[in-house]
């Protein structure tokens, strides 16, 4: 009993508080041996503590220097999208998603006229070769004219 030391002891020579000391009893790292109220323990759990603490300082470290890395890679990344942004490189979301909108509705438009601008036209006409013809001439056209059109808009002054 002599050469045991108290928690207070141990804590002192590990480097740790008397807190980890019972924590690292009670998780079963290290023996304690009980008299009454009060803990006792050999010196050599010291050493352990003290490695186990190094240890975990040393995991602590490693795991501050990846999120420091991760930081810095996403602040790279992010002074990236801004720079390409500002050389016009980058297309906002919201801005593709609004000309999907009005090249969409644009095309509906053109389509939904076809059939009662062809009705007349082709209401005399009995051979289908010759429907299916003015159909997909009058399809190409009104693609032409939204390509066109678009095209117009994109070199406009």
């Amino acid at each position: 009993m002599d050469n045991l030391l108290s928690a207070q002891q141990l804590a002192d020579l590990a480097g740790v508080t008397t807190a980890a000391i019972t924590q690292a009893r009670q998780q079963g790292r290290i023996e304690g041996i009980q008299q009454g109220r009060n803990w006792f323990y050999h010196p050599s759990q010291a050493d352990y503590l003290g490695h186990v603490q190094s240890s975990e300082s040393s995991s602590l470290r490693d795991q501050l220097l990846l999120a420091k890395i991760r930081r810095e890679s996403a602040l790279a990344s992010l002074a990236e999208i801004q720079l390409k942004r500002e050389e016009n490189a980058v297309v906002d979301q919201e801005e593709v998603i609004r000309e999907w909108c009005d090249l969409l509705s644009k095309f509906r438009a053109k389509m939904m006229v076809i059939p009662s601008k062809m009705a007349m036209e082709l209401s005399i006409v009995d051979d289908p070769r010759v429907i299916e013809h003015r159909l997909k001439t009058e399809i190409w056209q009104a693609l032409r004219e939204l390509a066109e059109d678009n095209f117009n808009e994109e070199n406009a002054p």
